[in-house]
């Protein structure tokens, strides 16, 4: 007689006799006849012990093990404290199931265990709150579905990644946007001090970045360090689209970074021209624009050499004469030939004495570049710079009688 044939008596006495779970496992898949009699009885006694039917079918997303594990009483909310051999399961370390059917997307099993009143509002061990799990899936509709239930998406612990700066990292822009509707601030910053913003701007995210500045997250930042901010790592990478765009969203280009400089002043540094140009181009009173210490946009064009830029301010009258800081006296730091004929050509005061009480000819004699220092000097003298007045010492003045004579 085979097992399958045995009285009933017989196989629940079987069957009582059956201490582990896992034994009566095994019994209740043995035929259709004994699952149908022990099924129940074991999600039962799940229930009452080690309570693994939920969080294992959670893992696996197999629904119907889910839903016998509540039918029979087991708590949605159970914490996963059961770590086997399997990389994957580890990640649900002290996780109720509601984490696991998030992650991995089974959007029947998270209904079912929302319904049954899953906890939404707490944390895993890692302190990630059920909003980071549903971005992380780079899913829309898990984000709304997690969402809908009115966690709060600041309600990550610091130091943790803001949910909005997870999905502004990846390029998730339909995620972004359901961030923000609920309410994601753009300023919360990860254990390293990074924003979403800044993500957007640093990383080139041109779509997720609009997204910010249509809302107005900049043009509405009294004091503007935002966007000076913004504009500086623009300019360093070399990124004119996000320079635009950043514009166009309210930066302002002439407020001062901590550095004292604004990001016009900053182009120029970095020999960005066209950049310096599109900022500049809005600008109706160009000689106002100065640094902390008076250094006037086109000084700055001409100590840092950037001929297509002190031309285009000369081109919009900017007058190359100053009260203090000349640029003539600037460009004597290493600027070009061309560019010191420009602004002698536009007027510039060759015998402007600077703090020192030093002349242009003075100045390239003392500071000038190696490679431009000759042709320079040459020129000054044959524009009409007075070696009197540059009151050159005898190296000086023999110095310059050297390039004369070579023709410089």
């Amino acid at each position: 007689m085979s097992l399958e044939d045995l009285a009933t008596e017989l196989v629940e006495f079987i069957a009582g006799h059956l201490q582990l779970s896992r034994h009566l496992n095994a019994f209740c898949q043995t035929n259709r006849r004994f699952y149908a009699m022990f099924n129940e009885r074991l999600y039962r006694r799940d229930v009452q012990g080690r309570r693994r039917a939920l969080t294992w079918g959670a893992w696996k997303g197999i629904l119907p093990t889910v839903e016998r594990a509540l039918k029979q009483g087991a708590d949605v909310n159970v914490v996963n404290n059961h770590v086997v051999d399997d990389c994957d399961y580890k990640l649900y370390a002290e996780e109720t199931p509601i984490f696991m059917a998030v992650r991995n997307r089974d959007f029947d099993v998270v209904r079912l265990l929302l319904s049954k009143g899953a906890d939404v509002h707490r944390r895993n061990r890692r302190g990630d709150n059920i909003v980071i799990c549903a971005v992380s899936t780079g899913d829309i509709d898990m984000v709304r579905l997690v969402l809908a239930e009115g966690v709060d998406v600041n309600s990550h612990q610091n130091g943790d990644v803001p949910p909005l700066l997870l999905a502004a990292r990846r390029g998730y822009t339909e995620i972004v946007k359901a961030l923000l509707d609920q309410g994601a601030k753009v300023g919360d910053k990860d254990s390293w001090g990074e924003t979403p913003l800044q993500v957007a701007v640093t990383g080139g995210q041109h779509d997720i970045l609009k997204i910010f500045l249509d809302r107005h997250f900049i043009r509405d930042e009294p004091m503007g360090d935002i966007g000076a901010d913004a504009l500086e790592v623009a300019i360093v990478r070399k990124d004119f689209l996000t320079l635009k765009l950043l514009l166009e969203g309210g930066a302002n280009p002439l407020a001062k970074r901590r550095t004292g400089y604004n990001a016009i002043i900053s182009a120029i540094l970095s020999r960005q021209e066209d950049m310096a140009i599109f900022m500049t181009e809005a600008l109706e009173n160009i000689p106002e624009v100065k640094d902390r210490v008076g250094k006037g946009l086109l000084w700055y064009a001409a100590n840092g050499n950037c001929e297509g830029y002190a031309k285009y301010l000369l081109d919009r009258n900017v007058d190359p004469n100053t009260d203090i800081w000349q640029p003539l006296t600037g460009a004597m730091y290493g600027a070009s030939c061309k560019l010191v004929e420009m602004l002698l050509d536009r007027g510039a005061d060759i015998e402007f004495k600077d703090e020192m009480g030093r002349t242009p000819l003075k100045v390239a004699l003392e500071e000038g570049g190696e490679t431009t220092r000759k042709e320079v000097v040459s020129l000054l003298v044959r524009r009409g710079a007075s070696l009197r007045k540059a009151k050159l010492n005898a190296e000086q003045k023999t110095y310059v009688e050297r390039c004369l004579t070579c023709g410089h």
